[in-house]
């Protein structure tokens, strides 16, 4: 067991416990994780939060933060790692702030058709593509991730 996982731990229990949900089957839940760390890995275990059933959600802020949404209820909370967490004299009982926000639920997941890339014909999402001199190519070819 590693600390980060420790950390997704406390993370997720401390986030279901104040929206007073369990683990989600679908996508009744919804989690914005600020790192890919591997705190998010218990935070997918412990919420049932993944990136398949599109209710998972990464933003490269480069924080160890998550946000939590109860689609059924409407409620929302923010949990950041407090600056002083880590202290090395200090037991630390509450590494995270929690905040109820109300940034705006994320949309369900989207299901939409494939449409290949004009470059190497993979099949991609065609929201995913960009428009490079009107042909359709992949984020990752295009440069424009």
């Amino acid at each position: 067991m590693c600390g980060g996982l420790a950390i997704g731990d406390v993370a997720a229990t401390a986030g279901l416990a104040w929206l007073r949900e369990k683990r989600a089957l679908d996508e009744e839940l919804v989690a914005i994780v600020e790192t890919d760390a591997c705190c998010v890995d218990a935070i997918q275990v412990l919420t049932g939060c993944n990136f398949g059933k599109g209710n998972l959600v990464y933003r490269d802020y480069g924080k160890i933060g998550f946000t939590f949404f109860n689609r059924r209820t409407g409620q929302e909370v923010r949990l950041a790692m407090k600056p002083d967490a880590f202290r090395v004299n200090d037991r630390q009982i509450d590494p995270f702030s929690m905040t109820p926000v109300t940034a705006g639920m994320p949309d369900r997941a989207r299901i939409e058709p494939s449409t290949p890339c004009a470059r190497c014909s993979e099949p991609t999402m065609a929201s995913k593509l960009a428009l490079v001199d009107g042909q359709a190519i992949y984020r990752g070819v295009s440069g424009r991730e």
